[in-house]
């Protein structure tokens, strides 16, 4: 699993330590939705992506 975190300002930013097996990027600045999908799947090796945003 990647995780990109976008600059999280909320408790998502512990998903890493809840999740075994995840590689955890932190954007250095808020790029939005679209760019942190484009930045994990540059780094996704498998036959499928899945996206998800988290809203809260």
């Amino acid at each position: 699993m990647i995780l990109v975190d976008d600059r999280s300002t909320d408790a998502s930013t512990r998903f890493s330590e809840l999740i075994t097996s995840t590689q955890y990027i932190r954007n250095d600045e808020a790029f939005g939705f679209i760019r942190a999908c484009n930045r994990g799947g540059r780094l996704a090796r498998d036959e499928y992506i899945v996206m998800l945003k988290l809203v809260g």
